[in-house]
């Protein structure tokens, strides 16, 4: 499972009486990261038409997961923010010469 390692810690110690002996302790290591390989998916895929609705949808691995997700729509120089949440949907006709951005966030960071 991504996030978390095992972690074993084994001590070797002579005995007064002779010999040795072997302590051993396992824990497991909770590693709590930013997003990070952030995607987008677009339903549909492929050519659509003019005036038709498409959905972008976010995704990413983080630990603890992806708090906030936010659309950006960069057009030019500018760049708004268009939404919030994993799916943005929007017409078709909206976004002629534009680009969309997903930004995902936890509490250790953004991507």
């Amino acid at each position: 499972m991504e996030g978390t390692s095992k972690i074993i810690c084994r001590a070797l110690y002579p005995l007064q009486q002779g010999g040795n002996q072997t302590s051993e302790a396992r824990l497991t290591l909770k590693v709590r990261y930013p997003p990070k390989n952030t995607s987008v998916l677009v339903s549909p895929s492929g050519s659509v038409f003019e005036g038709s609705s498409v959905t972008l949808t976010c995704s990413s691995k983080a630990n603890p997961p992806v708090q906030n997700y936010t659309w950006y729509r960069v057009n030019g120089p500018e760049m708004n923010t268009v939404g919030t949440g994993q799916n943005l949907t929007f017409n078709v006709t909206e976004c002629s010469g534009s680009e969309h951005y997903c930004e995902a966030q936890n509490e250790h960071g953004k991507e």
